[in-house]
């Protein structure tokens, strides 16, 4: 099964207003779950043996609660080729991810975090100038992050299904 340890961001009124628009632009799939959610760290195939060590691990990870700013939107690879769009996050504690990835007992890589939030996939060339001219620098709201959850990903032809295998409160 694929797994990701992700939390979650509710929509706001201005991201209801940015899947709407996006919804409108062909060869683009909004992300249409309840919530959104910034990962934290995607595990992809997961047998069930890590699936059950990385929920153990994750019941016993302490961190503070915290706030994001959700500020602009960014694509993947580039706005001039995007795959995946997002918003931009703010104010993350990057010690964070370094210390989630340590508790899991795996190692960073050589790729940078790069908090962000999933709002869109790209499946054709599409030009994304009308987006950031509305949205490049709109102000989204803020989030309150005070859980992180472990998460199953089910994928589909209507979209991703994403169940929580356990999760944990921030202090």
């Amino acid at each position: 099964m694929r797994t990701f340890i992700a939390c979650h961001v509710k929509k706001t009124a201005e991201i209801d207003d940015l899947l709407s628009e996006v919804e409108s632009i062909g060869g683009v799939t909004p992300v249409r779950t309840p919530e959104l959610h910034l990962t934290l760290y995607f595990n992809g195939d997961t047998p069930n043996e890590t699936v059950e060590r990385v929920s153990a691990a994750l019941k016993r990870f302490n961190y503070r609660k915290f706030s994001i700013g959700l500020t602009g939107i960014g694509f993947f690879p580039s706005a001039a080729s995007p795959r995946v769009a997002y918003i931009r996050v703010s104010g993350f504690p990057h010690d964070l991810h370094a210390k989630l990835v340590e508790s899991l007992g795996s190692n960073i890589g050589g790729k940078a975090f790069v908090p962000h939030i999933t709002f869109a996939r790209f499946h054709a060339r599409t030009d994304a100038s009308v987006l950031i001219a509305k949205y490049g620098k709109t102000y989204f709201g803020d989030a309150d992050i005070n859980e992180l959850c472990y998460y199953k990903s089910e994928l589909s032809p209507s979209g991703p299904v994403y169940t929580v295998i356990s999760s944990v409160q921030l202090m």
